[in-house]
């Protein structure tokens, strides 16, 4: 069999030529269909391919476009709603709106400095008469005789605690006597007991 590329001669059982290494035996127009026949195949798949990622593409995005309606519907029906109120309240212009903003803001920072006088004011004349009461109070016979009685009672109170405290300081130590007693000796802690 003779090589179609370089026309050597090669024994009938080869594959390939034995000078240039062509494929032997294979006619050039079958190969050529072969060869179409393959690249149109992967041209198929790959056109099948991409048709499948437009159609995957397209529904993810007319699934985002309804996610995105939900959202969005809400909030520009708001806007429109908000619009349509500010038309109705006579804004015409941005500028409307903003006069009438700012305006509305110093009748509002007035209203409220005016009533913060007034509570001003009004903490003072308290705090001054709240001054003369107190200072009548110091001066008033009753109050320094009310006083005068209360230390008096704090006095006796004072005296009495400190005697209290001698009396327990005392039982303090007659019960550490009886507790030694009781240890070393049980009658004869219930004869002292009863003598003291």
């Amino acid at each position: 069999m003779n090589c179609p590329a370089c026309s050597t001669s090669n024994p009938a059982d080869n594959k390939f030529c034995g000078k240039c290494g062509s494929a032997l035996g294979v006619n050039g127009e079958a190969l050529q269909r072969q060869i179409e026949t393959a690249i149109k195949q992967r041209l198929t798949d790959r056109v099948l391919v991409e048709q499948e990622l437009t159609e995957s593409l397209s529904k993810k995005f007319e699934f985002y476009l309804s996610v995105a309606k939900w959202i969005f519907a809400p909030s520009f029906s708001v806007l429109a709603i908000a619009i349509g109120i500010a038309v109705f309240l006579g804004f015409r212009t941005y500028s409307d709106a903003s006069t009438q903003i700012r305006t509305a803001a110093s009748a509002a920072t007035l209203d409220i400095q005016t009533r913060a006088k007034s509570a001003e004011a009004s903490i003072e004349s308290t705090k001054t008469e709240t001054v003369k009461t107190i200072s009548s109070y110091q001066n008033s016979p009753e109050l320094k005789q009310s006083l005068s009685s209360l230390k008096n009672k704090i006095d006796d109170y004072d005296i009495k605690a400190t005697s209290l405290m001698k009396i327990a300081n005392d039982d303090q130590g007659k019960l550490s006597t009886l507790s030694a007693l009781r240890n070393s000796n049980p009658a004869v802690t219930l004869v002292s007991c009863f003598r003291s």
